[in-house]
């Protein structure tokens, strides 16, 4: 962090303070010029002149990966957002290795549960969305990066395991949120074609009925249907691939009821129940629905009423 303050071109102060912590001279206390600066960023939009944009993009990655709320939610994830999408601040030649960057921060302790490394990998899932959405209205992905893009999500949806909403301190981890907001920005895409859209479900089915044990409880079911929804209004499925989807979501709620208490299973099934009925609703109030959509209400009207 500090090395990236040195090149970043900011104030005197800050510069002499971070200097000074690279050689070994500075309290440990020297950290908290740096988050001064990102508040000061944060709460004005502002860069100092000449900012090395590439060093405070890596140290913003590394701040999604905070236990601090502040740091990670509240100045990293908006900081992003504004460089990202309001602003535009970021060109594809800084996107790309921010892309490469978030990938990998996907990967980092997963398989566990429980730890603080969640949050790298959640946060780095709603940045990857923001990304993703810049992409549908200034596009600079080719189309194998994009379906890298699809792949990756899909594989981050079955892969997490730590799925916990809200954490006492450290606030939201929120990862099947986080996915289906990156999957909703990528069923937005104009050029996502029917084998993509197909990668998309799947990757929903992985948050909802894959056997991880977690009831998800804390509005995961609205916005795990946003992609849904998408791929419906853009007619990226139709009504038949919409209907086998729907039979793989509700088979759970299906399954011969155990000897004894599965807890796994239990989850299972009220994940797929809140998120049927979710679209349900979603679907009976759409104004003018097109062909895919009435279908698609159909359907988990059938499966509804059995």
């Amino acid at each position: 962090m500090m090395r990236a303050l040195c090149s970043a071109a900011v104030s005197i102060a800050v510069l002499i303070a971070a200097c000074a912590h690279d050689a070994g001279s500075a309290p440990a206390q020297a950290t908290s010029p740096g988050l001064a600066f990102w508040r000061d960023v944060h709460a004005h939009n502002t860069v100092p002149a000449g900012a090395d944009l590439s060093a405070l993009t890596h140290e913003l990655v590394g701040m999604l990966r905070s236990p601090d709320p502040e740091v990670r939610d509240k100045i990293a994830t908006d900081v992003f957002e504004r460089w990202i999408r309001v602003d535009a601040r970021l060109g594809p030649d800084l996107l790309r290795p921010l892309v490469a960057a978030l990938y990998d921060g996907l990967h980092a302790g997963i398989g566990s549960r429980g730890d603080d490394r969640v949050f790298g990998r959640t946060f780095s899932a709603l940045v990857l969305s923001m990304i993703a959405a810049r992409d549908v209205t200034a596009p600079f992905l080719r189309d194998d990066e994009l379906t890298t893009m699809v792949t990756t999500a899909a594989w981050y949806a079955a892969a997490e395991i730590d799925l916990r909403g809200y954490v006492d301190g450290p606030g939201w981890a929120h990862a099947a949120a986080h996915t289906a907001d990156w999957l909703y920005r990528i069923a937005a895409h104009p050029s996502l074609g029917p084998a993509r859209a197909d990668t998309v479900l799947t990757a929903i089915l992985s948050l909802t009925v894959r056997r991880h044990g977690e009831i998800l409880h804390y509005g995961e079911d609205g916005r795990l249907a946003q992609p849904v929804l998408q791929l419906l209004r853009l007619s990226h499925i139709d009504g038949p691939v919409f209907s086998a989807w729907l039979a793989k979501l509700a088979a759970p709620l299906a399954a011969p009821e155990p000897a004894a208490f599965d807890h796994a299973l239990f989850a299972a099934q009220r994940n797929a129940r809140n998120l049927i009925v979710t679209l349900f609703v979603a679907l009976s109030v759409e104004a003018s629905p097109n062909p895919a959509q009435t279908a698609a209400l159909a359907a988990l009207h059938k499966t509804i009423t059995g």
